[in-house]
């Protein structure tokens, strides 16, 4: 049964570590993109005014509630951004403690070092992934200091933890086919973006993606391996061109930035990836073949999707 009182921590736990993400997305794209050195004061600050936050508004979403969106010390609107990287990042720290991706699961009766350190490796990398989407959204980066240093975490982080990110069954030692599986993980994650992003320039004439993407894929790899690498293409890839065409067809832009839709990936990849594969490759064919009905199935569910997309193609001419 569920430690409620471990799970109670965990949300409290990424609460706060949400807090400090929002430091860090507000500071280090500063940093990155300035030709001089900036230096911040070490306490939180208004961005408004400049004048120190006491602690006692600095607690996460509940101060945000309390002020209902306005900074206390010159009234400034407080975007909505603040609570919801506390609160999403809460929600990810709960959810790794109640599925624990790793199957290791932390019992407060005993210390069991693994489980600790497997909970404390996929927290560190879900609040990369909400730091490299939110600087994504505001500032078209990923950041090296980011996306090389969740890579190396996760390369490392293969070695206390075997089977973290998967196995790849070979007849070595467990940790060092952990090692294994990570480093192939982030070279598979790394070499797949690079070729679409070759193939996406060569078609279009125009860089298709970043060197950023390319590296954050690199670190999703190493914390889920080559198979987590597929699924996070495929998921991120179809929630991007759906979002894609959305904003195409709203806005008239075509271009869209990749990284957020690869971080959704991501997390589908980490806790679905394998019933995901499981359905895909082994309990959709096997249905496919025991079912007369299937493929009626699936040509009512083609033909449904290409309903939709033409309802959206009319109201999007329409605006």
């Amino acid at each position: 049964m569920t430690d409620w009182v471990l799970l109670v921590g965990a949300i409290a736990l990424g609460a706060c570590i949400g807090s400090y993400l929002n430091v860090l997305i507000h500071r280090l794209p500063a940093r990155v993109l300035s030709d001089r050195p900036v230096h911040f004061p070490a306490r939180s600050f208004c961005p408004a005014c400049g004048k120190p936050i006491p602690a006692w508004l600095n607690v996460p979403v509940f101060a945000w509630l309390l002020l209902r969106g306005r900074a206390a010390c010159c009234g400034a609107r407080i975007p909505f951004r603040y609570p919801l990287v506390e609160a999403l990042t809460a929600t990810m720290y709960g959810l790794v403690f109640a599925v624990p991706p790793s199957g290791l699961h932390l019992v407060r009766a005993e210390w069991d070092w693994e489980a600790a350190l497997a909970f404390g490796l996929h927290a560190y990398f879900l609040g990369n992934l909400i730091a490299n989407t939110f600087i994504d959204l505001d500032h078209r980066i990923l950041p090296d200091r980011l996306t090389l240093s969740a890579c190396a975490v996760g390369i490392l982080g293969s070695l206390f933890v075997p089977g973290i990110a998967g196995s790849l069954g070979t007849p070595l030692p467990p940790a060092s086919d952990s090692l294994l599986t990570a480093i192939v993980g982030a070279v598979a994650g790394a070499g797949s973006t690079a070729g679409i992003r070759w193939l996406g320039t060569v078609a279009f004439r125009r860089q298709a993606m970043g060197l950023g993407d390319v590296k954050l894929m690199a670190a999703i790899g190493a914390f889920t391996g080559w198979q987590g690498v597929l699924v996070t293409l495929f998921a991120g890839s179809l929630l991007g061109a759906l979002v894609g065409t959305w904003h195409r067809l709203r806005t008239g832009e075509a271009e869209i930035y990749f990284g957020p839709f690869l971080a959704v990936g991501a997390v589908v990849a980490l806790f679905l990836r394998v019933p995901l594969l499981r359905f895909l490759l082994e309990d959709l064919p096997e249905w496919q073949r025991s079912s007369p009905a299937a493929p009626w199935i699936l040509l009512v569910t083609a033909g449904l999707c290409l309903v939709a997309l033409f309802v959206l193609l009319r109201r999007g001419r329409a605006t």
